[in-house]
């Protein structure tokens, strides 16, 4: 009965922020339940709005900064063929990076199978 009374007293307050209850219970007419409605509503889509406009002006920062970075790169590549000590020490660091991705990849699937392996005991 407790569950069911808190459940109930948490709805009226839902209801009363939206303006669709009064503060002592009597119920607001249709039109200004209406109208506090459309208000949550409008309020939910500029919400949405503000989120799709960050998340576009984020993806053109990150397109940006790729057109940079494959820039570099291609300078780079240019600079270590013309300086042949320059490509060998490129290749040195791919190597190395190379090998460092497999040490990484044998750890994290040998603690992968001892945690399965701990897992089933």
């Amino acid at each position: 009965a407790k569950e069911h009374q808190d459940l109930l007293s948490s709805v009226r307050q839902d209801m009363v922020k939206r303006g669709l209850m009064n503060a002592n219970g009597s119920a607001v007419d249709a039109a200004q339940a209406q109208a506090a409605e459309r208000a949550a509503i409008a309020g939910a889509t500029s919400g949405a709005d503000a989120a799709v406009g960050t998340g576009l002006t984020l993806r053109e920062e990150l397109e940006r900064q790729r057109a940079m970075f494959a820039s570099m790169v291609e300078r780079m590549e240019t600079v270590s063929e013309s300086v042949p000590s320059i490509n060998r020490l490129i290749g040195q660091i791919r190597r190395k990076r190379k090998r460092d991705v497999f040490i990484l990849a044998g750890v994290i699937a040998f603690l992968a199978f001892i945690t399965f392996l701990w897992k089933a005991v």
